[in-house]
């Protein structure tokens, strides 16, 4: 199956093609359905906020077993102080989700690890702070 995108210029487009193995019906570690959205909207001059989102659906690993589909939630504030300082808060992985909530990064012993496959986020809520000085 091949589709053509009608407002890109000719010379931009590439077919875009889904091909299958007959004897393995899936990409290991790729999920079949995944989403993703960014809205962002200044709120004044001074203001701005920005939210993201996406969903990751259930992925199948190497010896078929699957893993849960998550959803991944961002948020970002900003402000302008003054025309040449800004500052902006920004807030990453807001629902908590881990791959280690679900099952161990890997096995064996600290001194010999063998690591699994990684197949969400790490690292759990991230929250950040910075100052961005303009000349």
């Amino acid at each position: 199956m091949s589709r053509q995108v009608g407002w890109l210029p000719k010379k931009w487009q590439r077919p875009a093609e889904r091909k299958y193995l007959q004897q393995n019906q899936f990409v290991p570690l790729t999920p079949k359905n995944r989403f993703a959205t960014v809205i962002a909207k200044n709120l004044s001059e001074k203001f701005r906020f920005g939210l993201e989102g996406s969903y990751t659906g259930s992925q199948y690993r190497d010896h078929a077993a699957n893993t849960p589909g998550y959803l991944f939630i961002a948020a970002m504030v900003g402000y302008n102080i003054t025309s040449h300082i800004n500052l902006v808060l920004n807030c990453e992985n807001l629902l908590d989700y881990r791959q280690s909530k679900h099952e161990p990064l890997y096995e064996g012993s600290i001194v010999n690890p063998q690591f699994k496959p990684l197949w969400a986020p790490i690292d759990g809520r991230v929250v950040n702070i910075s100052v961005r000085l303009k000349k």
